[in-house]
């Protein structure tokens, strides 16, 4: 017989072995929380796949896992950043998820994360804010955490693909609340966004002036600033 240290061809060492049935989210949960750096990433690689199947989040959440995913993101590796938000962010994409995010506080949590230094974090972090500004309560929760104003400067100094996912949340935001963005000169960040190579960015800037056009108050700021004329020439936009 030979003996042989080779794993087997089927055994993925990156994750972490799922225990079977009911146990299974339990178990995730505790190696979340274990002191071995690779036992937490190779948990949240796994936690990750198993929260693509639907049938699992509610499970997840009355074991507490998005409580124990956002104590993860201050962790000074980088991919459990990475690996916390994308699973927060599946959760967000769920109705209930958004719930139990917005009941255990979890949006200022996240928002610390609006400086990281890794893109991938970032991006992750500002999908999770998108799916719960689709809601309007969600949208609220951002509005009310004060988060108007540091996204829109985002917007001057994000990744193009990051800044397609904050001008969604901001259309999200302001269809519940303009004060914030008006106060912010959202609108001047805005009216620079049309002059962009992409045009997505620019439908969803132009899109963003809309809802702040809303109130008086955004139509005479979008009057004084000349964004008239600049969204005048985008009558002859190819896209």
């Amino acid at each position: 017989t030979l003996i042989s240290a080779r794993l087997p061809p089927n055994i993925d060492v990156t994750k972490a072995p799922l225990a079977y049935g009911v146990r299974a989210i339990p178990k995730l949960n505790e190696e979340l929380h274990d002191s071995e750096l690779i036992v937490i990433q190779r948990a949240l690689r796994t936690l990750c796949d198993y929260l693509h199947d639907a049938e699992h989040i509610t499970d997840a959440l009355r074991n507490d896992i998005h409580r124990s995913l956002a104590s993860l993101l201050s962790h000074k590796d980088v991919t459990v950043r990475q690996k916390s938000t994308e699973a927060l962010y599946i959760i967000s994409s769920h109705c209930i998820g958004r719930d139990a995010i917005l009941d255990a506080d979890i949006i200022p949590e996240l928002a610390t994360l609006l400086n990281d230094s890794d893109d991938v974090v970032r991006k992750n972090m500002h999908e999770c804010f998108e799916m719960m500004c689709e809601i309007p309560y969600g949208a609220l929760g951002v509005v009310l955490n004060s988060l108007v104003h540091p996204l829109v400067e985002k917007l001057r100094d994000e990744l193009d693909e990051i800044k397609l996912v904050i001008l969604n949340s901001l259309h999200f935001c302001m269809v519940v609340d303009t004060v914030d963005a008006l106060e912010c000169n959202a609108m001047t960040v805005f009216r620079d966004l049309l002059d962009h190579n992409d045009p997505l960015i620019r439908s969803r800037a132009a899109r963003d002036i809309m809802d702040l056009c809303k109130p008086l108050k955004g139509k005479e700021v979008a009057l004084e600033i000349g964004c008239v004329e600049i969204l005048a020439k985008l009558l002859q936009d190819n896209d």
